[in-house]
């Protein structure tokens, strides 16, 4: 008998991550970063706007160097593309910042 686990999904919160670029005050890499799609309170409130096409990011704090995603800073993902933030929210617990996104067309 052969026991070959399938391990692609185990780790999801470091499954799928990438390098992406913020550009803010300064330019920082910031690795480990994850997209995603907006939470239903996201959708539903549409505080800020929300879109359908809108996509929230999750950027560990340790990555950003004391750097902080504000509003109006961007995202360049690895391909090249520009998301400007819409809004930010920090994770003392687990220095995750969660950043709602909308992409330069």
């Amino acid at each position: 008998m052969n026991f070959a686990p399938d391990i692609a999904a185990d780790a999801l919160l470091v499954d799928g991550t990438e390098t992406v670029t913020l550009h803010g005050a300064s330019s920082i890499t910031v690795a480990g970063a994850k997209r995603g799609a907006l939470t239903l309170a996201e959708t539903e409130f549409r505080q800020v706007g929300i879109e359908s096409t809108d996509l929230a990011w999750s950027l560990p704090g340790a990555s950003l160097a004391g750097n902080v995603p504000r509003r109006g800073d961007s995202i360049e993902d690895i391909s090249g593309a520009q998301w400007t933030i819409l809004s930010a929210v920090h994770s003392p617990l687990t220095d995750v910042w969660r950043v709602v996104t909308r992409r330069h067309v």
